[in-house]
């Protein structure tokens, strides 16, 4: 009984060291909890990434995290997630816009960045890309854009045309004249040479009365959407008025025209203030993100003629974004008639079009979204009429039992291929040696010739067998 006792009080003594220890402990076990939940998941930065426009099919991204996490996996494009590493050899990718999605996971949380970029295929025409632009709302009677080409050759030609006037050749920062109140753009084209594939970037904006108590006013900003790396801020200020700026909701500092920010892929927002009080108060929005920063290109656009007098078109597209769409558009006698816009969903799309025999027309597949369009080079095509004979097919032989004859051909205007009967009374025949159960009877030729918009036949004059 004693070693009983003995034994239970001294496992009531350890049970209450146990407990001392816990107590003792439980601040740093709850402060190491605490330090784990406030540590959230293991954030994902991007050290190095394809440039948002590239016409490489290769490369490689490299990313760092805050923790280690427990899993780390990759999802290119639409394929399935697999583990992986940094740094990441991408594999060869086509043409068209590309999406990479790290995901890091520990007890912590789940994390994600995303990629974008846009590969470019060298023959491609050249890509606009905007890094000015007149804010959407100005008191300005003109406005400025300036953009760079990528993907230009010597041979590249620009234009520019302000609202619905004729393009014009255009540089790099194009200004226009004084404009009246009211909406306004400026549509900047670039092509490989004259008449060949092209693509346009169009910016809008409103020109509406000042009030005049105005301290500062925002001349250039960013694109809407542009391109992921430094945006340009340009304003015109009260002399002697003091003006900060901040982005992205940061602090506020003093700043002057023009100002160069950092801005990489994401949402973004410029706020400036002007005068002590903050007596003018300007924001604006804007996104860097390469495919939502370009319209679509069309490729290759190759046209064939088939039976019945139809256009049948091939087009090879690159879509940066789900906005896209895509139609054939022919031009007849100063006319253009275009199919219903399709969205683009892969880069491979075929058009099919009835035509009029006889006419001459031009063509070409345009695509579009809500930053610009890319049109392929004009083909001007003439459409055959049905197949006329210009000379008559002719029996050659004699007409005599005992001999034998055959067909000369017709010659047909705008035939694609020529069949050629000799007729007995009418009736098609395959005998060329004439026997005497024809004697009395009529021999003649007749031709069936088929073209692209019909057939045509044509039929010699009978002769009677001797």
């Amino acid at each position: 009984m004693n070693d009983h006792r003995t034994r239970d009080t001294t496992l009531l003594v350890e049970s209450r060291r146990d407990d001392d220890e816990t107590v003792r402990l439980l601040p740093s076990l709850l402060a190491i909890v605490a330090s784990a939940l406030s540590a959230g998941p293991p954030t994902i930065t991007i050290v190095s990434a394809p440039e948002p426009l590239t016409t490489t099919t290769s490369g490689s991204l490299t990313w760092t995290t805050a923790s280690a996490p427990e899993t780390t996996t990759c999802v290119i494009d639409r394929a399935a997630a697999v583990a992986c590493a940094s740094p990441l050899t991408l594999p060869s990718l086509s043409a068209g816009p590309h999406r990479l999605t790290i995901t890091t996971s520990s007890t912590t949380g789940v994390s994600e960045r995303t990629a974008t970029w846009l590969v470019v295929d060298p023959a491609s025409p050249p890509i606009v890309v905007i890094d000015g632009r007149p804010p959407p709302t100005t008191v300005l009677p003109t406005g400025t854009l300036r953009w760079h080409l990528f993907n230009a050759t010597a041979s590249a030609i620009v234009e520019c045309a302000v609202d619905a006037a004729t393009p014009t050749p255009c540089t790099d920062t194009f200004t226009t004249t004084a404009l009246a109140l009211g909406p306004h753009q400026v549509t900047v084209r670039a092509s490989t040479a004259t008449g060949g594939a092209s693509v346009a970037v169009t910016e809008q904006w409103t020109i509406v009365t000042g009030t005049g108590d105005a301290l500062a006013e925002i001349t250039a900003v960013p694109a809407t959407a542009s391109v992921p790396g430094t945006a340009t801020f340009s304003w015109q200020a009260t002399v002697g008025v003091p003006t900060t700026c901040s982005l992205d909701g940061g602090p506020a500092s003093a700043c002057v025209s023009p100002l160069v920010v950092s801005a990489p892929a994401g949402a973004h927002s410029f706020t400036l203030v002007a005068g002590a009080s903050g007596t003018t108060h300007v924001g604006y929005l804007w996104r860097a993100d390469a495919l939502a920063a370009e319209p679509p290109i069309v490729l290759a656009a190759t046209g064939a003629l088939t039976r019945p007098a139809t256009l049948n078109v091939a087009t090879t597209v690159i879509a940066p974004d789900d906005r896209s769409r895509l139609h054939l558009t022919t031009v007849a006698s100063g006319v253009e008639t275009a199919t219903a816009d399709t969205p683009i969903t892969g880069s491979a799309h075929v058009f099919s079009r009835p035509l009029v025999p006889g006419q001459t027309i031009s063509w070409f597949v345009e695509a579009a979204n809500d930053v610009g369009t890319s049109r392929s080079a004009p083909v001007t095509v003439a459409i055959p009429r049905p197949p006329t004979a210009t000379l008559l097919p002719r029996l050659r032989g004699v007409a005599r039992t005992g001999k034998r004859v055959a067909c000369i051909p017709a010659t047909f205007a705008d035939a694609t291929a020529v069949t050629t009967t000799l007729l007995v009374n009418g009736r098609p025949t395959t005998r060329s040696l004439v026997p005497r159960s024809w004697r009395g009877r009529r021999l003649s030729c007749r031709s069936t010739a088929t073209g692209i918009s019909g057939s045509g036949t044509s039929t010699s004059a009978a002769v009677r067998v001797r």
